[in-house]
């Protein structure tokens, strides 16, 4: 999201508020979320924040003679009665808003979760250290204010006469304004910074970078022969032998007639 602020002419100052203030409020759980966000400002702002410089410097007293000025021998302000090129000059204090905004968050930012200089200019998001991921919690409820940014766009964009002097000391005034604030960055180690450990001027992403920190190799894992699932043995249900039934004995009722003849016959054998 910071590098959408690169490339001003392409994006609407609007949409630079928002990603801005979305920065600016997020729940950050642990120290290396902030610390991340202002080490990549500092990138940027140590390259387009310089160069924003620099073209104003050619706008307001000429590329040649602007080239045998050092900073700390600029006159001041209310001193210059002639602007070299006067709309060339606020076209750059326009496109600088960009830097100023990542300058005010990163500002608000290490206020916020109370991170020193010192702080920003050892993290390296190469770095894999455990002292990044211990938790924090905000130390103050300001909020974040792009109030001057805003009115500087209006100013230099809506109320526009090249021809008033008026117009022209308003124009002189943002340009001490953006000359100052970046004159009190300490961004030093982070200028032409391509040095091993640091992610320099090339923009490179954070996580395709991040495959470049050696990681301790694990042993190799033997892949395990997955078990046949064995059948299990159908238990055979012994029934028992059934004993052969006991033949019953068939009683024979005799009629009361029959028993009369039988004893008739046994009368007549007998005599």
């Amino acid at each position: 999201m910071v590098k959408q602020f690169d490339d001003y002419k392409k994006i609407d100052i609007n949409l630079l508020l928002y990603i801005a203030d979305n920065l600016a409020h997020l729940t950050y759980q642990i120290i290396e979320e902030p610390l991340f966000v202002i080490h990549h400002i500092a990138l940027l702002v140590s390259t387009s924040g310089t160069t924003y410089l620099e073209q104003a410097k050619d706008a307001l007293y000429g590329k040649e003679m602007a080239e045998t000025i050092q900073d700390e021998d600029e006159e001041d302000i209310e001193d210059i009665e002639h602007v070299e090129d006067l709309p060339r000059l606020t076209e750059v204090l326009v496109a600088c808003q960009s830097c100023t905004l990542l300058i005010l968050l990163r500002k608000h930012l290490m206020a916020q979760y109370n991170i020193t200089d010192k702080r920003c200019h050892e993290f390296s998001p190469l770095e894999a250290s455990n002292i990044y991921n211990k938790s924090i919690a905000r130390q103050t409820s300001t909020p974040y204010d792009p109030t001057h940014v805003m009115a500087a766009v209006q100013q230099l964009t809506l109320d526009v006469d090249y021809d008033s002097e008026e117009f022209m000391r308003s124009v002189l005034q943002f340009y001490e304004e953006f000359r100052n604030l970046m004159t009190q960055q300490d961004l030093s180690e982070f200028i032409n910074s391509d040095s091993e450990g640091e992610a320099g001027q090339s923009g490179t992403k954070y996580y395709e970078r991040r495959k470049e920190v050696a990681v301790k190799a694990r042993k190799p894992r033997t892949p395990k022969t997955p078990k046949v699932p064995q059948q299990k043995k159908r238990k055979i249900s012994k029934t028992p032998s059934k004993k052969p039934a006991k033949k019953r004995k068939r009683k024979v009722n005799m009629s009361s007639d029959e028993e009369t003849d039988d004893q008739e016959d046994d009368s007549d054998y007998g005599g």
